[in-house]
Formats: C-alpha cells, structure tokens, sequence
C-alpha cells in the first residue's frame, strides 16, 4: 500500500529530452524524488509513503508505483538512485579490505538479507561506506534505470557536511521522516556519530535525543540542534523537543537550487534532506 503525500510541481514544467536531472531517494518506508533542469531549476518533487507489513513486498510496492509514476514512465539519461537503508558500515580506510565486506557487513547487521553489497570511498574521512541493498530491490530499479548511478544515502549525507554544512563547531544534525530520525554529531570537528533511530512516539525522539547529548557530554542548553525534514513549528513533535534543547535550529534548504515560486508557502527546512543531497550529485 502506498500514497502520495506531497506532489508539486506540474507534469508541463517537466520538460523532458532537455537532460533533466532526477534524483530518486529509496528506503523501506518511502520513495521521493525530485527533479531538476540543467540551469538548477527546481521542476517537480513528489514523496510517496509505502506502508507495508512484510518487507519482502517491498520490490513489488516500488515496481507498482515506478509502473503508474506519470514522470518515471519516461527515460531519464541523468539518472542518480540513493539508497536509504541503515545496513551499512564505515570502515577506515587502511582497515578496509573489499573481500570481506560481506562477513563484516552480516556480523554487525546478520545475515537474514540476502543482497547484493555496494562501496563508496567518503573521501574527507579517508573511509569506505559499505552497504547491503536487497536484491529484488536493487534489480527494479536496475531495470527500470539501466544508465542510474548509485549512492548510499549516508556518503551524500557525509559529503554534505563536510563540504557545505562543515564541522567546525558541537551540533547535532537530524532529518525526520515518518518513522525514523537520522542523527549526525559533531563534536571536536570530527564526526562522531551518524545513526538511524526507529520511533513511534514524539517521546521515543526525545529519548534518543537526551541519550546522543549525554552519551557525548554535549549541553542541552549551548549546543545546537539541527533539524530537518517534515517536522512543523506547530506540531507536538516540535513542541517536545523544544521542553529540552534550547538551541533548535531550522535547517534551509541550499541555495545552489533555484526554486522559484515552487516551495512558496513550505517551510525551507521540509524538503531539505533530499535538496542537499541533490546538489552533491549535480
């Protein structure tokens, strides 16, 4: 079962054949994209929900939307997939050797996923991200994308931060989604965590929250809170938050996309964690 919970953008704004780009985000529990012209207009975003019991039904959820996708119908030559799934593993780089990526990978995640195994150097911190995809997944969207290119959610994440968000200063960085948060923290200008946190209630989020401030000794009341994704000023999840951290900011989206009078009336910081990861690819 699946639905669109945003879609703007008009299908005449999309003008295919001009080598648009399209930016696909796939994880367990949703599909986005958004697709962008050449001069870095900002054309289309639609984010699907996909709710679903047994994660096996996961390839056919996604060839069923990728089948009735209005947009997805037509060929895409810049094409680039993002994988957000949390089976993956950092490795530093004189430790990384590719034969066993798949026993380091079933040790810390098990071996209950049959998939197929994908790297990516994360140059600014001279590591591997090793990541596990499901097979049947991977292959709809090899079929339906044969000139894609592949990345893992977390590298673009990291390029990101490094590159544009930068690491001088004690943050906690995180992008909501509907059922999980992913928290980066900052601390020393070194990255010290990057983590998938599954929640239910605005009191799961906040658990997690006080753990990372206190597992790091960071201070709620000085360092910054970083937040991103479809979370609203007026929402309880907001207000929650606000009851212990002091500093929330409001992450904007980047300025290297040109949105026009597309996002007008959302908040900035809603479509961010697809917006910056699309300007890493571009």
């Amino acid at each position: 079962m699946y639905k669109i919970t945003q879609d703007i953008g008009s299908y005449s704004e999309v003008i295919i054949g001009s080598q648009p780009l399209l930016v696909l985000e796939v994880g367990a529990t949703a599909l986005n994209y958004m697709i962008m012209q050449s001069d870095r207009s900002l054309q289309k975003l639609r984010y699907y929900q996909i709710d679903i019991n047994n994660p096996a039904d996961l390839s056919e959820t996604l060839e069923e939307i990728l089948a009735n996708d209005d947009l997805l119908g037509k060929n895409f030559s810049n094409c680039h997939i993002i994988y957000n799934f949390s089976s993956n593993q950092l490795i530093p780089e004189k430790y990384y050797h590719e034969h066993v990526n798949k026993q380091l990978l079933e040790v810390i995640h098990g071996d209950l996923v049959k998939g197929v195994i994908l790297n990516e150097k994360v140059s600014d911190l001279h590591a591997h991200n090793i990541y596990r995809i499901p097979k049947d997944i991977h292959q709809v969207l090899l079929r339906k994308f044969p000139l894609n290119t592949q990345h893992h959610y977390y590298t673009l994440l990291l390029d990101h931060l490094y590159k544009t968000a930068g690491v001088e200063s004690d943050k906690v960085v995180v992008s909501f989604y509907r059922k999980n948060i992913i928290a980066i923290v900052v601390k020393d200008s070194k990255l010290q965590l990057m983590q998938q946190f599954g929640y239910q209630t605005t009191e799961d989020v906040a658990y997690w929250l006080l753990n990372i401030y206190n597992q790091f000794n960071l201070e709620q009341l000085s360092t910054p809170l970083e937040i991103s994704g479809m979370i609203d000023e007026d929402s309880a999840m907001y207000t929650e938050l606000l009851k212990y951290f002091s500093r929330i900011d409001f992450e904007s989206h980047p300025d290297y996309i040109k949105e026009g009078v597309l996002l007008q009336g959302y908040p900035k910081h809603f479509f961010s964690p697809i917006l910056k990861l699309a300007t890493c690819v571009s």
